[in-house]
């Protein structure tokens, strides 16, 4: 939790951090089975261009043109070699939400995206509502700061004490307008 550390203020102490429980509910087998199928599609209708083109016009073909449809198929087999490997290289773990963390401080709320790329900070004062809802087995609080703007912490293993968290630190801090 060093990314959190680096970004508190003087004098502010963090009482609860963690990082959303993210997966993908159609499991990785599921995900692996997918991407080769679709491999398989696209191998199977190159395949079949590839032959009805070739083998169809061979043995009418002579010396240049010969020559220049083997360099075709050559040409075609690379491409499909760099498409069926970046398909299979797509990280199944590159969901968003995988990169965040997530902090209640005693003075704000803290969002950090671990690459480095932004943060959000919610300051206390801010905060005019929460929602919970569930999301799988893990739940979600959407921080509401008036006018329809939110934020929302997702899939949060441990929500509710998030909740009585925000609720103690934050809304007990609030003057009645």
């Amino acid at each position: 939790m060093d990314e959190i550390k680096d970004k508190l203020l003087d004098g502010e102490d963090v009482l609860w951090s963690g990082r959303p429980v993210v997966t993908d509910r159609r499991g990785p087998s599921k995900i692996v089975r997918n991407k080769l199928k679709h491999v398989a599609w696209m191998l199977f209708f190159a395949l079949v261009a590839v032959y009805l083109f070739y083998v169809g016009n061979y043995p009418s073909q002579t010396g240049f043109v010969q020559a220049m449809s083997g360099v075709v198929i050559v040409i075609i087999g690379i491409g499909l070699l760099i498409a069926t490997i970046a398909l299979l290289n797509t990280d199944s773990q590159a969901h968003p939400q995988r990169r965040q963390l997530y902090a209640v401080t005693n003075k704000r709320v803290l969002i950090v995206d671990t690459d480095g790329h932004w943060r959000q900070n919610i300051l206390g004062r801010s905060i005019v509502g929460l929602r919970v809802s569930k999301n799988g087995n893990e739940k979600d609080i959407q921080i509401d700061h008036g006018n329809d703007d939110y934020t929302l912490m997702s899939a949060l293993p441990d929500a509710d004490v998030v909740e009585r968290l925000l609720i103690e630190n934050f809304a007990a801090k609030k003057e009645p307008l």
